[in-house]
Parts: C-alpha cells; sequence; structure tokens
C-alpha cells in the first residue's frame, strides 16, 4: 500500500470524490483541512497588505491505495512506468517495443534500460510535429500536423535526434516546435516513417477530401522516406480515421504503399480502464458520467 498526498481547493475535492467512485479497488479519501498563501493566478499585489493577506484555502487529501493503483493515481516516475512497460512486453512475448516522445527523445534513456533489463529490444521514436505545406491558421502561424519516426540503427537515431532539436530552435520563438518537410530533406536516412493516423497530414486531407493535397503530400513522404514509409492506419472512433479508411486503403493499393495497423495503448492491463477515464477527467475538470470531455470510447480490451 502507498499513500498519495495532494492539496486543493474544496470546491475540486466533490469533482474528484466522483471520478475516483469510478475507479476499482480505491478505498476512499481522508480530507483534512490546510492554509496556503498566494494566489493561484499570477498576478502583481497592488499594495503590501494585499501580498501579506493574499491566503487561499485549501484542503489536503490522502489516499491510501494499492502499489498497483497508486501508480496510475500519482503519474509515477518515467523510469517505474518505463519498467512496468518492458515488463509487460516481456510476458506478451514481443520481441521489441518502442517508445513515441512528441517533439522529444525525454524517456529514451529510461525506456532502454527498462527494456534491456526484461529483454525486450527497445525502438526509439518521436512524434514530430510537421508544418504543412501550403496552409496556415487564420492567425497566419503554420498548421501542424504529425509524423511517427523510428530509428532503424545508430544513423537514424542521430538523424532522430537532429530533426528533434531543429523543430525546437529552428522555428520563430513565438511558434510552437515543428519542422518543414523541407528541413526533413537529408536527414531521414535509418528512419522509418507513419503517417500518424488521425494526427497525420494524410489522414486529416484524405477525411477533407482534399485528394490533391493527400497526393502531393504522400508524393513528398514517399522521396524522402524511399521504402521506409507506412500508412497507418487506426481504428479507434477517431471521426477523421473512419471517414479517411477507405481512401486511404485505395491510396496503399494504389501506390504499392505498405499499411499497418496501430491502436492507442493507453494502459498496461484492462482493468485500470476506470483509472485512466477518472484521470482524463480530473485533467480537464470533467465527470465521468458525462460526455463533454474527450474519453475513451472503444472497450478496455481495445486500448490495451
Amino acid at each position: 500500500m502507498e499513500e498519495c498526498h495532494a492539496g486543493m481547493r474544496p470546491r475540486n475535492v466533490l469533482r474528484l470524490r466522483e471520478v475516483l467512485r469510478a475507479v476499482a479497488g480505491c478505498p476512499g479519501i481522508t480530507i483534512s483541512k490546510a492554509a496556503g498563501c498566494g494566489s493561484t493566478v499570477p498576478h502583481t499585489p497592488n499594495s503590501i497588505k494585499e501580498e501579506l493577506t493574499d491566503f487561499t484555502e485549501k484542503l489536503r487529501v490522502e489516499i491510501i491505495a494499492p502499489d498497483e493503483l497508486a501508480d496510475v493515481l500519482t503519474r509515477p516516475s518515467a523510469t517505474k512506468r518505463l519498467a512496468v512497460i518492458g515488463k509487460a512486453a516481456r510476458e506478451r512475448g514481443f520481441p521489441a517495443i518502442a517508445s513515441c516522445d512528441r517533439n522529444g527523445l525525454y524517456g529514451a534513456m529510461a525506456f532502454g534500460d527498462a527494456c534491456k533489463a526484461a529483454g525486450v529490444q527497445p525502438i526509439v521514436g518521436a512524434l514530430l510535429s510537421v508544418a504543412r505545406p501550403g496552409q496556415r491558421l487564420a492567425n497566419g502561424a503554420p498548421l501542424i500536423d504529425w509524423l511517427a519516426l523510428y530509428a532503424q540503427d545508430e544513423v537514424g537515431y542521430g538523424n532522430l535526434c537532429a530533426l528533434v532539436s531543429h523543430a525546437h530552435l529552428g522555428r520563430p520563438v513565438e511558434l510552437d516546435p515543428h519542422v518543414t518537410l523541407a528541413d526533413l530533406a537529408g536527414r531521414t536516412d535509418g528512419l522509418i516513417c507513419l503517417t500518424a493516423g488521425g494526427e497525420g497530414a494524410l489522414t486529416r486531407l484524405l477525411a477533407g477530401e482534399q485528394m490533391v493535397a493527400a497526393n502531393d503530400y504522400i508524393e513528398q513522404l514517399e522521396a524522402l522516406f524511399a521504402g521506409r514509409l507506412y500508412l497507418e492506419l487506426s481504428r479507434r472512433g477517431d471521426a477523421a480515421e473512419i471517414t479517411a479508411e477507405k481512401a486511404l486503403i485505395d491510396l496503399a493499393y494504389a501506390r504499392a504503399l505498405p499499411l499497418v495497423a496501430t491502436n492507442p495503448a493507453s494502459f498496461v492491463e484492462p482493468q485500470f480502464h476506470p483509472a485512466h477515464d477518472a484521470m482524463l477527467c480530473i485533467a480537464q475538470s470533467a465527470y465521468v458520467e458525462t460526455v463533454s470531455y474527450t474519453h475513451l470510447t472503444l472497450p478496455p480490451s481495445d486500448l490495451v
């Protein structure tokens, strides 16, 4: 058993209690009074008196839960989470498993160590944000899609590091990290590319019936990742993926490109579905019973 502690404003306790009721095995919570000084919203006090009297009422919440449930509730360290993933991959007979951080390789070292300890081959990857060619948002910012890139070898790992660095350092500081397709030129050797399902430009363009743009985009990816490009087919209830599926399959056959089936692995064991749903509710200030938040629409067996 482990103790989980948190401090929160009183109005949030009822919401926490409601979402925790959906978590199988959660024993309940203990609440005690606490006091905090300072506003939760950054601001400059108008006077010394305001600064000294700006107290915010808070409550201390304590949950004593089984170790595996505590892992879910407290979002444990990356090393601990990745150790669980490596162990699960070995138990399921996977010879290899990949990690894919967004615009970074933050967990690559811990992931590699965890997989090595479990006897599983680690594959390092990254979800890279890519500006869509010729399209911008109303404010002039680039329209961002994603590509999933995985290192095949040492050369690929070096190129992946270079692209991730360029996403952060090679763009105007007022814009979110991203690269352009032109930035990928000369940096794709040793990299496998997946089109990122509903988060990728190809699926989004096909869903929007922008066939000319979709063909132009896939031609550029084919040139960049010759023999290492896979069209990603996902079935997770996403509207764009559902709409684009037939066109995506037709495109794969027409261009002799391989299809790869993927699904979002959100947790290791099916019984963690309620806990995961509850954590999404907490993050989005919503209730499990409502449909006003982005929750898991597929059965647990499809999300392991």
